[in-house]
């Protein structure tokens, strides 16, 4: 029976300790906390290298075919970036 109590006084103990601990960054204090580096800016033109598909142009309407532009609109609060 004691040992019991004794197994939970120790669990009851050593509960809070090990909840604190794992809420822990484990970074030095003091230490100055990583940058990250940006990304180069690129450098390319990816859109010199697309091409049209004919059978894909043929789907769209007229006006579109004959401008040769295709505009696409976005909105951050909507699908598919919300």
């Amino acid at each position: 029976m004691n040992t019991i109590r004794l197994g939970n006084a120790a669990v009851l103990l050593l509960l809070p300790a090990l909840s604190l601990t794992a809420c822990g960054s484990g970074a030095t204090p003091g230490a100055a906390p990583a940058v990250a580096q940006a990304s180069p800016a690129p450098t390319d033109d990816p859109v010199a290298a697309v091409r049209t598909v004919d059978s894909v142009a043929a789907l769209l309407p007229a006006d579109v075919r004959a401008s040769g532009r295709l505009r696409i609109g976005s909105s951050v609060g909507f699908p598919p970036s919300a």
